[in-house]
């Protein structure tokens, strides 16, 4: 019976799948699995909407609207409830409301902290670089705006210990920021200055290249015992 409940529910998100691809005629789904697909759509639906929660906490300058078109969790969600109970002519795909932007488009933030307790985390991760890999003269506040998305232009940068690019660069792969498909090194030489205030001049591509082989190995253990430490 449990494989059967397994397989049942792998067929209700395949019909779900090439459903958004315009595949499917919901008018030839039985009255079960149209039950399930909009049972499992609204839990689809009820969990983006706690990350929604959790995103705009931590970008106040958006809001619920802003995202309910541009979180792709929660837009598709609301498209199969919507297929499922009023069928339309064209794919779920196709039928995205155009993406609505948050003010200042080109606005540049901070890196996005993803674990789930983030004020306690980074509370322990400024205590335990203090004086150690940034400046003991470093704020808290200061620290957790560089892990909040907060805008680039409103934040104080942070003083690295030394000029080590190597070594930032490690700890920034290491840490559990949001990633995206490309390092940002324009966000890293606006979040992290040198010890001596400068910007780091390094070529963080080229480095990032052989960073195993640049950075010693008790220096990449050193930092990870700090990151595990949370």
């Amino acid at each position: 019976m449990e494989n059967f409940d397994i397989r049942f529910d792998l067929h209700i998100r395949e019909i779900m799948r090439r459903a958004r691809q315009g595949n499917v005629d919901s008018n030839d789904l039985t009255n079960t699995e149209k039950a399930h697909i909009l049972q499992f759509a609204k839990e689809d639906q009820a969990n983006a909407w706690m990350e929604i929660n959790s995103l705009m906490k931590n970008n106040p300058e958006t809001d619920f609207e802003y995202w309910e078109v541009n979180h792709d969790g929660y837009r598709i969600a609301s498209d199969i409830i919507a297929w499922i109970t009023k069928p339309i002519d064209k794919p779920i795909d196709e039928i995205k409301p155009p993406l609505k932007t948050i003010k200042k488009t080109s606005q540049k933030t901070t890196y996005q902290w993803q674990k789930t307790f983030i004020d306690y985390e980074l509370k322990k991760l400024h205590k335990n670089m203090l004086g150690v890999l940034i400046d003991k003269n470093t704020t808290l506040d200061d620290f957790k705006a560089i892990f909040t998305a907060k805008p680039i232009e409103s934040i104080n940068p942070i003083k690295w210990h030394n000029d080590n690019a190597s070594e930032l660069l490690y700890f920034i792969e290491k840490c559990k920021i949001v990633k995206t498909k490309r390092s940002d090194y324009k966000k890293l030489t606006s979040c992290f200055l040198t010890s001596d205030g400068t910007k780091f001049k390094a070529e963080f591509k080229v480095i990032k290249q052989n960073l195993d082989i640049n950075l010693s190995d008790k220096k990449q253990k050193s930092i990870d015992k700090i990151l595990s430490n949370l």
